[in-house]
C-alpha cells in the first residue's frame, strides 16, 4: 500500500501483473487505485455493505463506467481490509443480471404463506347449524353439517 498519494502518482512501476495498488491521502483515507491502466477514481465500500447493494448503487456502478478500477474495502474504523477489481464486479454483476426475476408486484415467492380470507359462515335455516365455506354460489346446492338435508341459507332483514 502506498502511503502518500503526491509520491504514488510519480511511480513508473504502475502495476502490469493485474493487481491493484491504493492510492490515500495523508490520513490514510483510500482516494485512488492503479492497475495496469493507470491511476484512477477509488470506489469505497465498508465491509459491511452488502453486496446487492453495491449492484444497485447508481454511484458505484457509475464510477466503474466512468473508469474505476475496482473497489476498496474498509472496515468501520476505515482501515483497507480488500479489494474488488473491476472484472469480479462485472461478473457479479452479470451473474445478478442472468437470475430469474419475477415478473409484476404479485409475484408470491415458493413457501411463503398465502394470505386467505376467513370463511363464509352460512346459518342453515332448517337445523341452525353454521356450515362454513372458502366459496359459496346461491345457484348451488349443499349439503349440511347439521344433518342428512341439504343446505337452506337463513336470510335474516334487520
Amino acid at each position: 500500500m502506498v502511503t502518500d498519494f503526491r509520491t504514488s502518482t510519480r511511480l513508473d512501476d504502475s502495476p502490469s501483473d493485474g493487481s491493484l495498488t491504493v492510492l490515500v491521502d495523508e490520513e490514510g483515507t483510500p482516494r485512488g487505485l492503479i492497475d495496469s491502466g493507470g491511476a484512477a477514481q477509488a470506489v469505497v465500500v465498508t465491509d459491511s455493505t452488502p453486496l446487492a447493494a453495491v449492484l444497485n448503487s447508481q454511484k458505484a456502478l457509475q464510477a466503474l463506467l466512468d473508469g474505476a478500477v475496482g473497489l476498496v474495502v474498509v472496515d468501520s474504523s476505515g482501515d483497507i481490509v480488500g479489494l474488488v477489481d473491476r472484472t469480479s464486479v462485472h461478473k457479479e454483476l452479470a451473474c445478478e443480471i442472468a437470475a430469474p426475476h419475477p415478473l409484476g408486484s404479485d409475484f408470491q415467492p415458493p413457501g411463503d404463506a398465502v394470505w386467505l380470507p376467513p370463511p363464509l359462515r352460512v346459518h342453515c335455516a332448517e337445523c341452525g347449524t353454521v356450515n362454513e365455506f372458502r366459496r359459496f354460489s346461491w345457484i348451488k346446492t349443499y349439503p349440511c353439517r347439521g344433518g342428512d338435508h341439504d343446505l337452506v341459507p337463513l336470510f335474516e332483514v334487520g
